[in-house]
């Protein structure tokens, strides 16, 4: 299940040192609040703001990568032009 908050607190960490985040009221941003730590510096709290005020606590997740195998992999290069049967065949021998 997605925590809009924890993933918030993951992508404002890599932007500035927080001691964490909270959200009070997912549509009301006033209620959201991020506790940096002393060190951090006036540039990278500017980031982690803004960092905040483009995230979307409502998108979706993002879906998982598809895990490929190599057939799906030899027939899209098939598809493209860039490998043949007949490739694929003088390969085997």
């Amino acid at each position: 299940m997605k925590n809009p908050a924890q993933e918030l607190d993951v992508a404002l960490k890599a932007v500035c040192p927080i001691v964490g985040v909270s959200i009070g009221r997912s549509n009301d941003r006033a209620t959201w609040r991020i506790d940096f730590e002393d060190r951090a510096t006036a540039e990278q709290r500017a980031a982690a703001r803004a960092v905040m005020d483009a995230f979307d606590p409502e998108a979706p997740e993002p879906e998982a990568p598809k895990e490929e195998t190599v057939a799906d992999l030899k027939a899209a290069l098939i598809a493209k032009g860039v490998l043949t049967v007949e490739d694929m065949k003088a390969a085997r021998r």
